[in-house]
């Protein structure tokens, strides 16, 4: 867990706001967070992985939050794979991994999972409509 806690992440990651653009402003002036500016926008990391274990209250935010964080590494992978390949139906969610991104708070996810999450709702909602079809169409002709 901890290897993910350090890791560079993107502003489209952090799903950038005015506030979170304040926050990320002060925590980089304080030399708590190092930016990168790379091709595909910046990059922010913790400057001193003791950050994680030695403050308190992080590790206290990080603890409570570690589920949803859990949750948002996988959707983001998720959603970036199926735009890697050209965004095919057969790698949308469904079932108890649907259940729990729609647990997540929507406002806190990049545009791409939002989009990956609705595509994987409707595709949801498609197949249960086609069992439905299929299950009258069998009753009718029995």
């Amino acid at each position: 867990m901890r290897a993910a806690l350090t890791r560079a992440v993107t502003e489209a990651e952090l799903a950038i706001s005015e506030h979170t653009r304040a926050a990320l402003a002060v925590l980089v002036q304080g030399r708590l967070l190092v930016v990168h500016d790379r091709d595909g926008g910046a990059t922010f990391e913790l400057a001193h992985e003791v950050l994680v274990g030695g403050w308190g209250t992080l590790r206290g935010w990080l603890d409570a939050d570690a589920d949803d964080r859990a949750r948002r590494e996988q959707l983001a992978a998720a959603a970036g794979e199926w735009q890697r390949v050209g965004r095919r139906g057969d790698l949308l969610w469904r079932g108890p991994r649907l259940t729990e991104a729609h647990a997540l708070e929507v406002d806190q996810l990049t545009d791409l999972e939002r989009t990956f999450v609705a595509a994987s709702a409707r595709a949801a909602r498609q197949r249960r409509w086609a069992v439905r079809i299929a299950v009258v169409g069998v009753v009718v002709l029995v």
